[in-house]
């Protein structure tokens, strides 16, 4: 549930669509999607206005970012994974 807390504040703050939780999501109208969206909803109820301390969190990183690499207007990050099998492949090379 707390995945999906996170991953619910990052789809809504940044436009980024969960694929993943539990079980590959294809669709916002997929029962994978909704199951999703119940375990956001459980995760969040719980805790003491997450997504505004998310907020505040992302806020401070930014503040940091620019006090840190002041002439630096882009940063590349990058994206952890936990299993390579939870990936869609849309396409293989040879």
């Amino acid at each position: 549930m707390e995945g999906a807390v996170l991953k619910g504040w990052v789809e809504s703050r940044l436009g980024l669509a969960p694929t993943f939780h539990h079980e590959p999501i294809d669709d916002i109208h997929s029962e994978a999607y909704f199951r999703y969206t119940m375990d956001r909803m459980k995760g969040s109820e719980r805790t003491s206005a997450i997504l505004s301390q998310f907020d505040l969190l992302d806020a401070f990183v930014q503040y940091e970012l620019a006090r840190r690499l002041p002439n630096k207007t882009h940063v590349t990050l990058f994206r952890g994974i936990y299993d390579f099998e939870e990936h869609q492949v849309v396409e293989k090379h040879d």
